[in-house]
Order: structure tokens, then C-alpha cells, then sequence
């Protein structure tokens, strides 16, 4: 996903106009659930700002920030 991803995290990058975590979180949301926690690590605090505590998206959002990749980084 580069250069798209070199200064955005790969959930906020756009499809549609949208942000790619948006249709995610409206999925969740149509499927029931109202309370979410996100872990992020690239770039991670860009989607904290954004979505903030997901009250714009009739969710409540908490975030669990990874600050040393443990996975594949990506």
C-alpha cells in the first residue's frame, strides 16, 4: 500500500472517500456490538484522533496501543 501508507496508518487510508476502518466499524455495529477496543501501533495515534472515543459512530471505543510491533508489523 505504499506511498499511501508512509504517513498513514493502512486503516485510515481511503476507499470510496471513506476510511477503510469506517466500513469495519459500521459492521460491527450493524452485527450488535457497542463497545470496541482497538490495538494499533504504526502511526497509531492518527486513529485515535480521528475516531476519538466513537461517539460519532454511536460506538465506544478504547484503544490498547502497541508500541513494539509483536506480530508482522504490519
Amino acid at each position: 500500500m505504499r506511498p499511501l501508507t508512509l504517513h498513514t496508518p493502512k486503516p485510515l487510508v481511503r476507499a470510496g472517500g471513506i476510511p477503510l476502518i469506517e466500513y469495519h466499524l459500521n459492521a460491527l455495529r450493524a452485527a450488535g456490538f457497542h463497545q470496541l477496543v482497538i490495538n494499533h501501533a504504526w502511526l497509531g495515534q492518527q486513529i485515535e484522533d480521528y475516531l476519538g472515543d466513537g461517539q460519532r459512530f454511536d460506538l465506544s471505543i478504547r484503544y490498547s496501543a502497541e508500541g513494539q510491533p509483536l506480530e508482522t508489523g504490519g
